[in-house]
């Protein structure tokens, strides 16, 4: 190989080598998440067979996550955004939809809309946090 293009070469390897460690410096994922857990009660018994969703209030915080979950029978959940990790600290607005037995009777929750729903939560973390909802 000439000269000129081994030169070339090299620069094209330093150049790709700062654009990975500029990336890796600046990517959102490696902002540590704060595992979230809870448990959701409608009318005084847990809210079973639901979704829950979380997104975030992108005035007050520095990113726009999303984090959601189903909830289990027991009325439990644990967030996790689309992709698998946990959400990061910030304010959230909350949708929440689901359904439980109250006596013979099934009574449903209709809290689709974020922004609308009028429910809000903050992820402080580092560590666990358990956050209980307790609906009317």
């Amino acid at each position: 190989m000439g000269e000129p293009l081994v030169h070339w070469l090299n620069w094209l390897k330093a150049a790709g080598l700062l654009v990975v460690l500029m990336a890796g410096c600046s990517r959102s994922d490696q902002v540590p998440g704060v595992d979230v857990t809870g448990r959701i009660y409608f009318n005084g018994q847990p809210l079973a067979e639901g979704l829950i969703t979380f997104v975030a209030d992108a005035r007050l915080s520095s990113h726009s996550d999303v984090a959601l979950s189903r909830i289990d029978a027991l009325g439990c959940y644990q967030l996790r955004t689309p992709e698998g990790r946990l959400p990061r600290a910030g304010v959230y607005h909350v949708a929440i939809v689901g359904s439980c037995q109250i006596g013979k009777a099934q009574a449903d929750l209709q809290l689709p809309n974020p922004n609308t729903s009028q429910l809000t939560a903050t992820i402080e973390g580092p560590a666990h946090q358990v956050i209980q909802w307790r609906l009317p």
